[in-house]
């Protein structure tokens, strides 16, 4: 049976959606103080630890265009580390799923509850594009603002941008 992992920051703790909603989650937090390296570490960890391909890996914090902040956090230049985990995704599953403000965003600087700029370019698209490729997997992540606790639960109507290893980009809810 593949797995589900989910990543977490102390704020989004109790309200990730793996709980509920996906069988086989293995799921840790990571305070801000926790490089990303280590997370890197533990998530490779947990799938050489378990039997099956990663079907779903999700990140449930906060975010800014082209940053996901989990641990230290990281963005397009720290990309290339979880390149330890190519080849560790199921081919027909969900890939990584990053909820968590503004993501993927182009723009540098939205403002605050407002929405994001949808573009395959610019901050948002360079980071995912970076991280799709170093693991082989599309990623998924909200263009805008994610609002109230179910935005750690699932994207629902939000505008998302998922970036495919060979660079595609796929917009839903975007018109």
């Amino acid at each position: 049976m593949n797995m589900n992992i989910s990543v977490t920051s102390p704020f989004w703790e109790a309200g990730c959606f793996a709980h509920a909603q996906m069988p086989n989650v293995h799921e840790r937090t990571f305070n801000k103080h926790e490089p990303v390296e280590k997370v890197i570490k533990w998530i490779h960890s947990t799938y050489l630890n378990h039997e099956g391909a990663i079907d779903t890996l999700s990140f449930c914090c906060h975010g800014w265009p082209g940053i996901v902040s989990i641990g230290t956090g990281f963005g397009k230049v720290k990309a290339h580390l979880f390149s330890s985990l190519h080849g560790a995704f199921a081919p027909d599953g969900r890939g990584i799923l990053i909820h968590a403000c503004y993501v993927a965003c182009a723009t540098k600087d939205p403002l605050p509850e407002e929405k994001g700029v949808a573009d395959a370019s610019g901050w948002g698209y360079e980071m995912m594009a970076a991280l799709a490729a170093a693991t082989d997997t599309s990623v998924t992540a909200a263009i805008d603002y994610v609002a109230g606790i179910r935005g750690g639960f699932a994207f629902d109507d939000q505008r998302t941008m998922t970036v495919m290893p060979n660079g595609d980009a796929v917009f839903t809810n975007c018109q």
